[in-house]
């Protein structure tokens, strides 16, 4: 099976931690798209956080579209983040 890495990050929060708002996505890809665990989570400050995980090549543009889709939620529900950046690319 061919797989794809993807570094997806969070950055520029304010009143919600980084780390919580980008393990909220991984845990729901996870689940969805049956990856064992993501290669690494690392976090400098409660306002940023990044993830590498490795997705099955096929679902990597449906991965691309769930986090699209996740970060127009994010700030739909949080309003007071109006700056949060949410950032996916290749690892």
């Amino acid at each position: 099976m061919l797989n794809f890495r993807l570094k997806i990050s969070v950055s520029q929060l304010h009143t919600i931690d980084a780390t919580t708002a980008l393990t909220d996505f991984l845990s729901t890809v996870r689940n969805k798209y049956s990856i064992p665990a993501f290669d690494s989570i690392a976090s400098d400050s409660p306002a940023q956080a990044e993830a590498i995980l490795t997705v099955p090549f096929a679902d990597r543009e449906r991965i691309r579209i769930d986090f699209n889709i996740h970060a127009a939620q994010f700030e739909a529900a949080h309003p007071d983040e109006q700056e949060v950046y949410f950032k996916m690319e290749s690892a």
